[in-house]
């Protein structure tokens, strides 16, 4: 069935300051697919996804990348926050790994690790649950291997100062 989302991110870069700024707001399953398997009607539930942070350059090399981001769909919700610390080899090569909490779940912990290259990247996650946890719910270890191809990237565009259109901050 096809599936509909969408959504905007805001990302502030003044010229030559270290601290950056991000936020953004998704919206997926606009239309609702029936994924129902028997004829019946099942509604795959909206789901609301709203994030933020800040990039934090220490230097030319080290970066530090505090994120928020909360996730709702059909009465179920999942808050988390971690830090990216990103260490540039050079123009083009990037490391980086972070750690994530899950407020959710009170007690899980995602470790993250990655390289970037020019427009691709790959990364690897892994879920740490507490011992409680793991016996509490069988495969709560999770793995995650992601791989990314950038596609836009267009040179950045001078920052013009003036007033905000839509108020300060």
């Amino acid at each position: 069935y096809p599936d509909f989302g969408g959504g905007v991110m805001w990302h502030f870069t003044p010229k030559e300051q270290k601290v950056h700024g991000f936020g953004g707001v998704s919206v997926f399953h606009h239309n609702r697919a029936n994924q129902s398997f028997t004829g019946g009607e099942s509604g795959l539930p909206v789901r609301y996804v709203f994030h933020g942070g800040l990039k934090i350059k220490t230097g030319e090399k080290l970066e530090f990348t505090p994120n928020l981001i909360n996730a709702r769909q059909g009465g179920a919700e999942e808050t988390a926050t971690g830090v990216y610390t990103g260490y540039n080899i050079n123009e083009q090569m990037k490391l980086v790994c972070g750690i994530w909490y899950r407020y959710r779940y009170k007690d899980v912990i995602a470790a993250t690790l990655g390289f970037e290259h020019k427009m691709f990247s790959i990364g690897y996650s892994f879920d740490m649950a507490s011992f409680s946890m793991n016996k509490a719910v069988s495969g709560a270890l999770t793995h995650e291997i992601t791989i990314a191809y950038k596609m836009n990237r267009a040179e950045k565009k001078k920052v013009e100062w003036g007033p905000a259109p839509f108020g300060s901050f």
